[in-house]
């Protein structure tokens, strides 16, 4: 749910080659962690290692083969971010645009992606909250508030509170933080 911030694309996909031969696919897993700096895309966990990573395409190949090979269709992903999304949310159909979603799902690497204007986070519990239609989606399309994740984001927020040596307990949540101290 970090803003990616895309390096251009590798030349493998400019080229028009097989992307996927397991030489190319190396290429392409390389570049996407080097991106997002070892991290998993949609849920943050760090040390997405090539043993525990898979390349994902937002709009599964098998429903959009046209977008197998375009860079900004691929995402470096944990197995369960992975594996939850599957093909299920999408329709069989190229043509129609997310077809069984009633609002398009968010993009971490769109240009105007912001967090703060999508989502906030519950400071006690680590869960995500959504603040639109396209974020709610978000999050049940990639179970963004499995007690795994919370658990996780929870560490994590202990950690910042540690290292800035505040409490961000008596926020209720991110956003209410991040106001007060702008």
């Amino acid at each position: 749910m970090l803003k990616i911030n895309r390096t251009q694309e590798p030349n493998i996909l400019q080229q028009n080659i097989n992307c996927f031969s397991p030489k190319n696919y190396i290429i392409l897993k390389e570049a996407l962690i080097k991106d997002l700096n070892d991290r998993c895309s949609y849920c943050g966990e760090e040390n997405i290692s090539t043993a525990t990573g898979e390349i994902d395409h937002f709009l599964p190949k098998k429903n959009f083969p046209t977008k197998k090979c375009e860079w900004t269709n691929l995402f470096w992903s944990c197995k369960k971010c992975n594996g939850h999304k599957l093909n299920k949310f999408f329709s069989e159909d190229e043509n129609k645009n997310i077809g069984k979603l009633e609002y398009e799902p968010l993009k971490f690497d769109d240009k105007n992606y912001k967090f703060a204007e999508n989502f906030s986070m519950d400071t006690f519990t680590g869960e995500i909250m959504f603040l639109n239609k396209r974020a709610e989606t978000t999050i049940n399309m990639l179970n963004l508030n499995n007690p795994f994740r919370n658990k996780a984001r929870k560490k994590i927020l202990i950690e910042y509170e540690k290292s800035k040596n505040i409490k961000l307990s008596k926020y209720k949540t991110l956003i209410e933080y991040y106001y007060s101290i702008n």
